[in-house]
């Protein structure tokens, strides 16, 4: 659902492939069909990013510009995710290829495609929100250990602030988004500490 009075719905139509429709005031008009599919519209209303899929498991993310029609590619590739984030700008797409994770962002048009991290053996485990929005902490899961990447959303200037823990929980995070409180254990047989 939306904020701006439109709702995007799917469907499975008789041949088996799922339709992504956005409904207003005006109707129904269908946006994209697929054999996997599923979609996100931004609070305003103004765009749609949407995930097709097929059955070889390539998949492809797209910005929808609802007053034009148009249908922006943003990326293509095997094993593909995407979040909106919190303010709509832009959003965050994740490919996992076997063991292998890029994390990319995109302004919500579909353009500017930015690579933010890129490393083998390793998995997205979450996400959390920096100060104004404008950065993110990932938290990284590779084989027995956990990492937190901290990253503007358009930069790929991003880095470690916390690398190959054996284990840790993000207990806190700041009102203004500029600290976590973790607690964790680098190797497996120390005794938890408190980071900020």
């Amino acid at each position: 659902p939306s904020l701006a009075g439109r709702l995007l719905f799917r469907v499975e139509n008789e041949d088996g492939e799922l339709e992504l429709y956005l409904l207003d005031d005006d109707g129904s008009l269908l946006v994209a069909s697929s054999l996997y599919l599923y979609g996100s519209i931004t609070t305003d209303g103004r765009y749609i990013i949407y995930l097709t899929g097929d059955e070889d498991g390539e998949n492809v993310v797209y910005s929808y510009e609802v007053s034009t029609g148009e249908s922006t590619e943003i990326v293509t590739a095997d094993g593909l995710t995407y979040t909106l984030l919190r303010d709509d700008s832009r959003v965050l797409i994740s490919q996992q290829d076997g063991d292998d994770l890029t994390i990319y962002s995109a302004s919500i048009d579909g353009s500017d495609l930015i690579t933010l991290y890129e490393e083998n053996d390793s998995y997205l485990g979450n996400i959390l929100y920096a100060a104004d929005s404008s950065e993110l902490f990932l938290v990284i899961e590779s084989d027995n250990n956990s990492s937190i990447f901290f990253t503007p959303i358009d930069s790929n200037t991003g880095f470690f602030i916390l690398e190959e823990y054996y284990g840790f929980d993000v207990l806190d995070l700041s009102s203004d988004g500029s600290k976590l409180l973790v607690a964790g254990r680098e190797d497996s047989g120390d005794d938890p500490e408190l980071f900020v």
